[in-house]
């Protein structure tokens, strides 16, 4: 636990340059999921919920924090975190609907990459992900890279919630942007290839996608309205995290602004209204 709060003052005192994102905080995904879903997580650090170690975790900076809804004392530690203002996310789990819908009325409001690292949905047991889909409490996000949802289910669950409630996510790992090759997440060594990142047994582990090409893969694998792809990577996630200055073109909000070509190829990066990249 201590690397966690290592972790986070390491990332807080970074200082942004001038032309360069903002950080807005930290997701923090575990440490407290299912041992029986737990993905490309090691399993020894895996643990149940605790009260008394939420003292790691910075309410100031720790935006969401994912759990799986079915651990023993979970839902104290829901309510601690949703009243700390910290949006509680739901997945690495193979939590049952009504387990699932306990922790929407504790707090939770989020489901971290829907499907992946889920119990599977069954029409007469929908599960976590059945619970997802069907409360409109709960937001979801999903990796559009193709390869952790089939195409045809990414249009499910943006019909199912609408594009308010859909989060483009990358899912995104060190390979990022870097090409073929082994990389580290975490302690365990992963290999990238031209479309996946993986554990040396083959699980997926995380991703190399980046938001831009998500959207992209939105409107050209799953056929949705360009502009429905666009609010999923913007509106949307600046609505779960109540940042209601950031993610929308209108009076008054932070002028972080990117322009796209006919093809949805960034051309131009503005930062708090200085341009900083043209194509």
């Amino acid at each position: 636990m201590e690397r966690y709060r290592s972790a986070i003052q390491a990332v807080q005192s970074i200082t942004p340059e001038p032309e360069a994102a903002t950080i807005l905080g930290l997701h923090l995904e575990g440490p407290y999921l299912s041992s029986n879903m737990p993905g490309a997580h090691a399993m020894q650090y895996l643990r149940r919920p605790r009260l008394d170690e939420l003292h790691y975790f910075d309410p100031d900076f720790v935006r969401i924090m994912t759990v799986a809804p079915e651990l023993p004392d979970v839902i104290p530690l829901i309510q601690a975190l949703a009243a700390r203002r910290i949006c509680v996310g739901l997945s690495h789990s193979v939590a049952s609907y009504d387990q699932t819908i306990a922790a929407m009325e504790a707090g939770a409001c989020f489901g971290a990459h829907i499907f992946n690292a889920m119990g599977g949905l069954h029409h007469r047991y929908p599960g976590i992900v059945g619970a997802l889909l069907a409360e409109p409490g709960l937001t979801v996000s999903l990796i559009a890279d193709g390869v952790h949802i089939h195409p045809a289910l990414l249009n499910v669950v943006v019909k199912a919630k609408g594009p308010q409630g859909v989060c483009l996510i990358s899912d995104g790992v060190a390979a990022a942007g870097l090409g073929e090759g082994e990389y580290y997440l975490g302690e365990q060594k992963v290999t990238a290839d031209s479309n996946t990142v993986r554990l040396a047994n083959g699980t997926l582990a995380g991703t190399a996608l980046t938001l831009d090409q998500a959207v992209r893969n939105m409107v050209n694998l799953a056929g949705q309205p360009a502009a429905a792809a666009l609010q999923m990577a913007s509106t949307s996630p600046a609505d779960l995290l109540g940042l209601s200055h950031k993610g929308r073109l209108a009076p008054g909000c932070d002028a972080d602004l990117i322009l796209l070509d006919e093809n949805l190829t960034v051309t131009l990066t503005m930062i708090k209204g200085k341009i900083v990249y043209r194509s």
